[in-house]
């Protein structure tokens, strides 16, 4: 993995090797998005300011955590017009993109003047933050992320009862077109100042509009449902495929993805990672030539959570929760801008009956792909 940095408009991308030797790259929009909610909690749920300042004597003085954090804040060109941001980051973005102190953002030379409008952009945080009841706002955007979250550990909670052990597989599905390349990011960079300038000048931005370079959610929900239905005349790979988990990721230079978990009736299949390999093949033909894929079982990871694991080993049961919550955790912060009826986080359905069952041990049939737009929440 290596990092780039475009200088002016900056845009930090990892790449990552997929099967084929091929790069794809993942951009973020924020490189220090903890630490700016770590601000923005501070300014939300706190009453200090940043700085004391001696007018008298035109000294100052800074103050607590505050007073370390607003030397993070990023330049309003660090917006990106392709992401939604939580209720607190969007307060921040809106009133620092009309505020002196955006002037100090991402600067070194700070001093006196720098305090002071350091002081009175917390204010002025605040005052706007009562005004729109920033606070209700934050619950009310964490309670989809936390019924995801409710929604993915009893899917899993429901697997492991009905099944002793289950196969984890875990795929990025990537395409082609997410591929980097110089000519594409020139035109994504033009975008994004254009979003830049619209957002800056006041005007109403509507959700994300379909780059020709970028990977649409309209292309990846076909290609999904597509292999999902497919899955049906390859019984050598998927008949004993209990359940999934998907998300799909957006990225400002490559447009949507996959992230996938499937998951198997761990007493009848063997040897992930050539499973894993092989539905990553079946991807790419299904949809002709156009994808590729990244094989996470294949690597090696901190906590265990690929491969066989045991309704009774709590240990490896705790580490795939935890895998797993990326699934849902990148809406904490940052959404990709969509229609309300787009759903991003997608499981298997947990069947009515299933409650009072007990622990019965038969394998399952694959779910019907037609309840995917029934399946879970976004």
């Amino acid at each position: 993995m290596r990092k780039r940095i475009k200088s002016k408009q900056t845009v930090v991308r990892k790449t990552f090797k997929a099967s084929g030797d091929v790069s794809y790259i993942i951009d973020k929009a924020l490189t220090q998005l903890d630490t700016l909610v770590d601000f923005m909690r501070e300014v939300v749920y706190g009453n200090e300011l940043p700085f004391l300042i001696d007018t008298r004597n035109k000294r100052f003085k800074r103050c607590g955590y505050l007073g370390v954090l607003t030397t993070t804040i990023p330049p309003v060109s660090a917006y990106d017009g392709d992401l939604a941001y939580s209720p607190d980051l969007a307060l921040l973005f809106n009133c620092l993109r009309n505020h002196p102190f955006q002037t100090w953002a991402g600067r070194n030379d700070r001093g006196y003047r720098y305090a002071i409008d350091a002081n009175d952009f917390v204010t002025t945080l605040r005052r706007e933050g009562e005004r729109i009841n920033v606070k209700r706002k934050i619950k009310d955007w964490r309670r989809n992320v936390q019924k995801n979250q409710k929604r993915l550990n009893d899917y899993l909670d429901y697997l492991f009862d009905r099944y002793a052990r289950l196969m984890v597989v875990r795929l990025d599905l990537i395409y082609h077109k997410a591929a980097w390349d110089e000519a594409k990011e020139e035109q994504v960079l033009i975008r994004r100042i254009k979003l830049l300038d619209d957002f800056v000048s006041g005007k109403d931005q509507s959700p994300t509009d379909e780059m020709e370079v970028l990977v649409s959610l309209r292309e990846v929900r076909q290609d999904w449902l597509h292999f999902h239905d497919n899955m049906r005349s390859k019984p050598a790979l998927f008949q004993h495929l209990v359940g999934h988990a998907v998300r799909f990721e957006f990225a400002s230079v490559a447009g949507y993805h996959i992230h996938a978990a499937l998951f198997f009736d761990g007493s009848k299949v063997q040897h992930d990672e050539w499973l894993a390999e092989e539905i990553g093949k079946y991807w790419i033909k299904t949809t002709q030539g156009r994808g590729y894929f990244f094989n996470c079982n294949r690597q090696k990871y901190k906590r265990t959570a690929l491969g066989l694991i045991d309704y009774y080993d709590e240990h490896k049961r705790d580490d795939l929760s935890f895998a797993l919550d990326y699934l849902v955790k990148d809406d904490q912060f940052v959404r990709a801008k969509t229609s309300p009826k787009a759903k991003l986080f997608l499981t298997g359905k947990i069947s009515p009956k299933a409650k009072g069952w007990g622990r019965p041990r038969s394998h399952g049939t694959l779910p019907r792909s037609k309840s995917i737009e029934e399946e879970a929440t976004a």
